[in-house]
């Protein structure tokens, strides 16, 4: 039997509790992909006290920028320890949970379908705020208890797998960074009897380019040496079209240097030349940030063109590749990723609102290497080993997020028994 839909505002009340007695401190915000995340406003000499507190199992919503960005952050807390949010906020909670489930109507609020639903009846303000009367005339069908648990449980399958990948990634990520210090940075690669080369009392010089020891019969190379670097591709807002070529920009980078498959847009490319596409394996690096320094000069390597013909860097990143048979482009990678080139890129950093790394920071950079290029073969191997098991996990990734795609479109075709 087909259902119908009813109004949200049926099954949810606002809460107004407010953070009177001061009890609470952990102010968090809700990021566009509707989750809670650590506020990033300045409360420095704010009274917390006027902010609301919200509880496991109530949600919370900022209608404000709804017309802007086109789509409302809408959260629910799954946190057992209450905190508070903005008094701009609406904080409210389902009425009956044996009628509607939580997490049931968290997954409705998921759809692209209702952001779009959403914008449509945003405001004239500049922003688009959304009007809370407009929010909860939303219809959605409302099968029974037992079919939303049901379909919940489906749905968390999905995202639990992806958490996980996203864990062995991770996992993945560290391993790789932990072979690149004990190579690069500690110098405890094998010697010739597979002892760690230090340790066991291996010959260090001093280098006058890196202002340190390094092990004989190494050297300073700059990295322009051996890689060859392309700038992004300057485009156009109106070349933003659907198409099947995706522009990768700065949101695919995330904080910890791996790669987010979300953050594509898709572009025309009959301006773009040969030198502007990326293709697998391809190593692309931020040269510029808006989070305050922590994207700027990491790097990401590229492991699917998950369904699009063809892939553009954006302005706004270069692309690097290796020249050299014995330095792959995921040991390239972790070169640019190492906390040394982070130290020595923000020398090369400028702008204040909007930061900006110098196009002759990463062509100079020096790093030491042997100057018998085939010791690193290994390295670069184990290296490459890591990076094709990212690949894999992020093949497996992009079929759960059409899974999770096709579960929730799949929502509004719910038959009740």
């Amino acid at each position: 039997m087909k259902l119908s839909y009813r109004p949200i505002g049926d099954f949810i009340r606002q809460v107004k509790i407010k953070n009177s007695e001061g009890l609470y401190n952990d102010l968090q915000g809700i990021n566009i992909d509707k989750f809670f995340m650590p506020s990033v406003a300045n409360t420095v000499g704010v009274d917390l006290k006027k902010y609301k507190i919200i509880k496991k199992g109530q949600f919370a919503c900022n209608r404000m920028h709804v017309g802007r960005d086109y789509r409302i952050p809408v959260a629910l807390s799954r946190e057992v320890k209450p905190f508070i949010v903005s008094p701009a906020y609406n904080v409210f909670e389902i009425i009956d949970n044996s009628i509607l489930d939580p997490e049931y109507l968290m997954m409705w609020f998921s759809r692209p379908e209702f952001d779009r639903n959403a914008w449509f009846y945003t405001d004239a303000d500049v922003r688009g705020g959304l009007p809370w009367d407009s929010f909860t005339s939303t219809e959605l069908p409302i099968p029974s208890l037992e079919k939303q648990l049901e379909i919940v449980k489906q749905y968390n399958k999905v995202i639990d797998r992806i958490k996980l990948n996203e864990t062995l990634n991770e996992k993945l990520e560290a391993v790789a960074k932990a072979l690149y210090r004990q190579w690069f940075v500690d110098f405890e690669f094998p010697n010739k009897e597979g002892k760690p080369y230090k340790f066991s009392g291996g010959a260090m010089v001093w280098n006058d380019e890196l202002d340190k020891e390094i092990p004989e019969g190494w050297e300073a190379v700059p990295l322009k040496n051996f890689t060859e670097i392309n700038n992004g591709f300057s485009y156009k807002g109106g070349e933003l079209k659907k198409s099947k070529t995706a522009l990768i920009t700065i949101k695919n980078f995330s904080k910890n240097g791996l790669f987010k498959t979300n953050g594509y847009k898709e572009i025309e490319t009959y301006r773009a030349k040969e030198i502007h596409f990326a293709n697998e394996g391809d190593v692309i690096v931020a040269h510029t940030d808006l989070t305050k320094g922590a994207i700027i000069g990491k790097s990401i390597i590229i492991l699917d063109s998950f369904g699009f013909d063809k892939l553009i860097i954006s302005m706004d990143t270069v692309k690097v590749n290796t020249k050299s048979n014995n330095i792959s482009n995921s040991l390239i990678r972790q070169i640019i990723n190492d906390k040394s080139f982070s130290d020595y890129a923000m020398g090369f950093v400028n702008g204040s609102t909007v930061l900006h790394l110098s196009k002759k920071a990463l062509p100079n950079y020096d790093i030491n290497l042997p100057k018998d290029r085939p010791k690193i073969n290994k390295l670069s191997e184990d290296l490459n080993s890591l990076t094709t098991y990212q690949k894999h996990i992020i093949k497996i990734d992009s079929k759960l997020i059409e899974a999770k795609t096709l579960l929730l479109s799949k929502m509004t075709s719910i038959e009740d028994e």
